[in-house]
């Protein structure tokens, strides 16, 4: 896929995609022929609106229906779908098309970049992700069309905002066509019904998804992995818990169960969040953190990588050496891998919200959302993106770029992989 791919790692390549994405769609974007008559949006805001959208994360600092003419808004629809599947998966089915060879090198890339643990079947798996994101896409927007009922004259534009949100919703986006995200659509519950399912699906991993079709259509009926389990039990336990969350606050159902889903993964809203107690931003900021499951379209640290940080405890409390549940034992790298991941993006979630801080004269508790917004690519903010200055910007796209690539993957482009053999060196105890 790229000339000089044999220099390149898998982890390099995919980030070198990333960054093409972006530097080509920035510079469609700065065409003035892309938006709208009168309409003149800087250099560092355009490509802030690309990585946003590339990196599925959602955070505006223009608004896209009012600065984006069609041309522009497809732009930047064919960008999020292209985050959304993934650069390797978009890539790879550009060299299906063009009937070429995927290289070995290829399919380790496309491993790394979809969370799989061997590069065998990458290709068919690549072909299933492409079916199930068009189907429901598709499905979507069939379901939002009709709930826009009255709400458009043009059955063209009718159309076209149905195709944009179904996409953008189903890769995790949040990118939106109106002035206030959906806070006007907050009592048509077919729309923010689908919105939210969208969000669900696209969220959950295309593993996840492939075992619950094989499930229900399958005649064998094969059960689900530990792996599925987690991420469909953590999944639930989460949007219970925000939907109680918000009820308790006086929510309605609908806004409740939709704000509960869309503050993990993707950035609408149906509430203004300048409205949030301290408690409710407090809790959005722990589910952005936590974010969606491995091989979806959502960001964060993943549900998986949430459960095993904390499932060391459950062993520690029962006396127990081995990390086993549902009658399986996982892999004690896994559990440390997990703690590694957590640490660092807690870290790195700190250091940054400092350091936009001290750039910036603005409430803390802002630019942590802000920030935590941008790494777990969700989308949502306290109404501070428009007002970063410069360089506080610049240091959101790299966070968003971060985000949307993962930090197992910025972490390797940056450390050096050492294969010598390591020296075993003595035992010490420290006192905890």
């Amino acid at each position: 896929m790229f000339k000089n791919k044999k220099r390149l790692s898998p982890f390099q390549i995919i980030t070198v995609g990333y960054l093409f994405v972006i530097g080509v769609g920035t510079l469609f974007l700065l065409f003035p022929f892309m938006k709208k008559p009168t309409v003149v949006i800087s250099v560092i805001d355009t490509l802030f609106t690309v990585v946003s959208a590339t990196c599925v994360t959602g955070l505006t600092v223009v608004n896209t229906a009012a600065s984006f003419n069609f041309l522009g808004q497809l732009i930047l629809l064919l960008l999020i779908q292209i985050g959304g599947l993934g650069y390797m998966t978009v890539a790879t089915l550009l060299v299906l098309i063009l009937k070429k060879k995927v290289s070995l090198r290829d399919r380790f890339a496309i491993k790394e970049s979809l969370n799989q643990h061997m590069p065998g079947g990458m290709v068919f798996l690549i072909l299933n992700i492409i079916k199930m994101t068009f189907f429901f896409e598709i499905l979507g927007s069939i379901l939002l069309f009709i709930s826009l009922k009255g709400n458009y004259n043009s059955l063209l534009e009718r159309l076209w905002v149905s195709i944009f949100h179904a996409v953008s919703a189903f890769c995790n986006c949040g990118l939106d066509l109106f002035r206030s995200s959906l806070i006007e659509f907050n009592n048509n519950i077919l729309f923010i019904s689908t919105i939210a399912t969208l969000i669900i699906i696209g969220g959950l991993g295309f593993f996840v998804l492939k075992e619950i079709k094989e499930f229900f259509l399958s005649k064998t009926q094969k059960g689900f992995s530990v792996h599925s389990k987690i991420v469909l039990i953590i999944s639930s336990l989460l949007i219970l818990i925000g939907f109680l969350f918000f009820k308790l606050h006086g929510y309605s159902c609908l806004d409740s169960f939709f704000m509960s889903v869309t503050t993990r993964t993707a950035g609408f809203n149906t509430q203004s969040l300048t409205t949030f107690s301290p408690i409710l931003i407090l809790l959005v900021i722990i589910l952005m953190l936590i974010g969606a499951s491995p091989g979806g379209t959502g960001g964060g640290v993943k549900t998986t990588t949430f459960f095993c940080f904390f499932f060391p405890l459950k062993m520690w409390f029962q006396n127990k050496r081995r990390y086993e549940i549902f009658n399986r034992r996982i892999n004690e790298q896994f559990v440390l891998k997990a703690i590694a991941l957590v640490s660092f993006y807690i870290s790195l979630l700190l250091f940054m919200t400092f350091l936009i801080y001290s750039l910036n004269n603005l409430p803390i508790h802002k630019v942590l959302f802000e920030v935590t917004s941008a790494l777990g690519t969700v989308g949502l903010s306290l109404g501070i993106t428009s007002k970063l200055n410069f360089f506080s910007k610049i240091l959101i796209i790299i966070i968003m770029l971060i985000g949307r690539i993962g930090l197992l993957t910025f972490s390797m482009n940056l450390l050096s992989i050492n294969n010598k053999q390591e020296l075993v060196y003595p035992e010490e105890k420290i006192f905890i």
